[in-house]
């Protein structure tokens, strides 16, 4: 499926910097062993180091950019690679394609490849890309598109766009619906508009933080073609619990008048704001296990509910089934549902190959060997509102953008009650790595002793040892490699999860969707943070508690 603009934003031809305006992708390279950055842009202007892109402040960079001879050329860890290529300021277009695969630096331009294939080193510089932004030196030009990949997963597909609620200019990515907009000062100049469809009042947005009404409806689902079939109008309340927690990711619990039998019933919240309706999926649930009671007056009949995700927990895997060595990973895991669920489920791509045979165990139902199957490739299983079942890359909170701010201006959405807890125990403040090599074995230990640190020797008064017998490291590693190793592997485990929970009435988050809290009466100030669980009650004011996770670096 192609993805467009949402209709609170205008399509441009590109976006355009005067020097002093920069992106943070907020993608991290760091212990990546694929890459890829492609940039369409047109240079404007030739001075010293026009920066196309960049990601390190340091002489450890992974960069491009044009110098004043009008030489394109780029950098990894300090050290030039494949040719430079003349470019000229005469609004031609130039398509850069910097790829890392297989140990191996290649340079595209133009779908030309420039000079050799340079062979890449084992350091890789570990801060977020910055487009027309490297240490010190900003670029001038006009971006048209970008694309990031990371180990072969699409992170980032941009957009130039204008947001029509205060005409800020930026990127728009259309992998996680996120509108990236200038990190420096100013403002980036425009493109000219492409034309998008007339907008109607009917594909206007609800306000989540003002209010509105609300109405629930519940619909009797057809399991062949995945669309509502019946409405049902006695259904007296329910409530939806979304966990990346439990296996199936979720479950409800829906009270009714009247017994109905096993079915998948869909539930809605209708929302109605300045004569504007709204009708959004919650979610999709099977019924399974119904019980009643009565009080006298009124029977009440209860029922758990499961997401689509329970008929692959149902069957086992046939006993010694298997997967070959260079299986594609997402086909035979798209092909494993579609044979054992109702469920549609969505069809991503990845090259990711099975290294060896995959075999099944005993124990093994088709969910848990699934979920294993993507753990092969970096994906996990994911649910849409709808009840199709999707394939998630998996993301640390770095990697993620917000999709929704809970802060103080908003405060009618997000309910005062706030709790947070955090443990430290198990972090290490020492790690040892031990590698064997065709030279012999080495030993390299990093300590942690800043005074300032809470996980430090001196702060916790004893050695914590984390020990890597088995350190990533390619090829035949230098001594000094494994020390540095072993320095980033503490600094690394050095950082503590927190988990905090709140309520808030309904706006359009969901589990594994990154939040921004800014709530300065919990002493809450710009923290990134990564929902894990949602309990919703389908009720007057849909309420939700959240709990989401986010990490905090204890050292350096």
């Amino acid at each position: 499926m192609i993805k467009k603009l949402p209709s609170q934003y205008i399509k441009l031809e590109y976006i355009k910097s005067n020097g002093t305006q920069w992106i943070n992708t907020e993608v991290n390279l760091f212990s990546s062993a694929e890459h890829r950055i492609l940039i369409d842009f047109i240079p404007t202007e030739l001075y010293n180091y026009n920066t196309i892109w960049g990601s390190s402040y340091d002489a450890d960079t992974f960069e491009g950019w044009i110098y004043s001879t009008g030489q394109l050329a780029s950098r990894y860890n300090g050290v030039r690679y494949g040719a430079d290529n003349q470019v000229n300021i005469n609004n031609n277009h130039y398509v850069l394609d910097l790829i890392r695969s297989n140990g191996k630096l290649t340079k595209y331009v133009n779908n030309n490849k420039i000079g050799n294939d340079n062979t890449s080193t084992t350091k890789i510089v570990s801060s977020n890309l910055y487009l027309f932004l490297s240490g010190n030196d900003y670029g001038k030009y006009k971006l048209y598109s970008c694309k990031i990949y990371k180990d072969n997963l699409l992170v980032r597909d941009y957009l130039p766009a204008k947001r029509k609620s205060d005409n800020e200019i930026g990127l728009y990515d259309l992998v996680y619906d996120v509108f990236y907009t200038n990190q420096g000062t100013g403002s980036f100049i425009a493109g000219p508009e492409i034309p998008q469809e007339e907008i109607t009042e009917k594909q206007a947005s609800i306000n989540w933080s003002e209010s509105m009404s609300q109405k629930f409806e519940y619909y009797e689902v057809d399991p062949n073609t995945w669309k509502d079939k019946k409405l049902i109008n006695y259904v007296k309340s329910s409530s939806i619990n979304r966990d990346s927690g439990t296996d199936t990711l979720g479950s409800a619990s829906i009270d009714i008048d009247n017994l109905l039998g096993e079915c998948y019933i869909r539930i809605y919240l209708i929302a109605t704001q300045n004569n504007i309706t709204e009708k959004i999926p919650l979610g999709i649930f099977l019924v399974q296990t119904p019980s009643s009671s009565f009080d006298g007056k009124v029977r009440t009949i209860s029922m758990d509910a499961y997401t689509p995700l329970l008929e692959l927990k149902e069957k086992k895997t046939p006993l010694g089934y298997s997967l070959l060595k260079n299986d594609n990973i997402l086909e035979e895991a798209y092909m494993i549902i579609r044979n054992n669920c109702r469920a549609p489920v969505v069809k991503a791509t990845s090259d990711k190959l099975l290294q060896s045979n995959f075999v099944a165990n005993t124990s093994d139902n088709w969910l848990t060997f699934v979920r294993d199957l993507l753990g092969q490739a970096k994906y996990e299983l994911a649910l849409d509102e709808e009840g199709k079942i999707l394939f998630a890359p998996k993301q640390t909170i770095d990697e993620l953008q917000p999709v929704y701010t809970y802060s103080d201006d908003n405060s009618s959405i997000l309910y005062p009650e706030v709790s947070m807890k955090h443990d430290i125990y198990g972090i290490p403040n020492v790690v040892e790595v031990v590698c064997s090599t065709v030279t012999g074995v080495y030993v390299a230990t990093a300590r942690n002793t800043d005074a300032n640190s809470p996980t430090s020797i001196q702060a916790r008064g004893r050695e914590i040892i984390y020990r890597d017998t088995s350190p990533n490291l390619p090829g035949y590693p230098t001594k000094e490699q494994i020390d540095e190793y072993a320095e980033n592997l503490l600094k690394e485990l050095n950082s503590v999860e927190y988990q905090i929970s709140y309520t808030h009435g309904y706006c359009p988050v969901r589990i594994g969707d990154c939040v921004r809290l800014n709530y300065k009466k919990a002493e809450l100030v710009d923290i990134k943070a990564k929902v894990i669980s949602q309990s919703i009650k389908c009720g007057s004011g849909c309420s939700v508690t959240e709990t989401a996770i986010f990490t905090k670096n204890l050292w350096k």
